[in-house]
């Protein structure tokens, strides 16, 4: 007679001992290389970032100079400022002819001022990647005599990138807007205005005409004084807001898409005309308080 005699089952496996106060088990020694490895390369990474950023600050303070230029401004009766890229401001002060001031890191001393026949130029530097580093084309501030104040000018104001603000009496006003914030403030007989990109505020008195197109950005008028006799609206994307003088207009409206708020009052026969196109965006007409 045989017996057969049945083996003890395995012993389940032993798991690794916990860590003191119950802490799950150490990584292994290859991994916590290359933990620290990675520390310390993100670690030098951004001290190498901070002290790159201070050689650049350091540098820009360094190169920041005002650079000034002048030229004739009697008899004037026209504008024309193209901003590319940095910050721009027309003031009138207790000056005898047109004065230029810019500060900047790089490109002070290639903006330009110069008259041709009765047109005052205003050009900025085109700034590439350089420029971004160093401040764009900086600040300019463009001061005329206290008397054009009074004057009538037509102007142009092109801006591509950075601000500009301005103030004045204006016949023909025709603004262009790529990217940045721009606001206007005076009287103008007409205006021609184009925004896209950015913000731009225009406020503005004496407006018979008006002609505001958007693509892109937001454009914020305020119209005081007598109502135009024609506002013309293109809106292809981003707002428009519009105050115009307390009045009954006519209002004609093509909304595709996007959305038009009207809030003025309205009436069919009135001489006083507005035509919107609303292909996207927003337009919102209200009337002054």
């Amino acid at each position: 007679m045989s017996t057969t005699l049945t083996p003890p089952p395995n012993a389940p496996a032993t798991p690794p001992p916990p860590g003191p106060s119950g802490e799950p088990p150490r990584m292994s020694r290859p991994a916590a290389r290359v933990v620290a490895i990675l520390t310390i390369v993100l670690g030098t990474l951004v001290l190498a970032g901070a002290a790159l950023a201070a050689v650049f600050s350091t540098v820009f303070a360094a190169a920041v100079h005002t650079d000034s230029r002048t030229a004739d401004a009697a008899g004037i009766t026209e504008l024309d400022v193209d901003v590319s890229a940095g910050s721009f401001e027309l003031v009138f002060g207790d000056v005898d002819e047109a004065v230029l001031e810019v500060t900047s890191g790089a490109g002070a001393d290639r903006w330009r001022l110069e008259r041709d026949a009765g047109t005052l130029v205003v050009d900025s530097p085109r700034a590439l990647f350089g420029g971004w580093l160093f401040g764009g084309s900086g600040h300019a501030v463009l001061t005329l005599p206290a008397a054009l104040e009074r004057t009538t000018l037509d102007a142009t104001y092109s801006l591509s990138a950075g601000d500009l603000d301005a103030q004045g009496r204006y016949g023909d006003l025709s603004v262009e807007m790529g990217a940045g914030a721009m606001r206007i403030e005076g009287s103008a007989r007409e205006v021609d205005a184009d925004v896209s990109a950015g913000r731009a505020d225009l406020l503005l008195s004496g407006v018979s005409r008006a002609d505001l197109a958007v693509s892109a950005g937001q454009l914020v008028g305020v119209l005081r004084g007598d109502a135009p006799d024609a506002v013309g609206i293109d809106v292809s994307a981003g707002s428009l807001e519009l105050t115009l003088p307390d009045a009954a207009y006519d209002v004609r409206a093509e909304v595709s898409a996007g959305e038009l708020d009207n809030r003025l009052e309205t009436a069919a026969a009135s001489p006083r005309v507005i035509e919107a196109t609303v292909s996207a965006g927003q337009v919102i007409l209200r009337s002054a308080d």
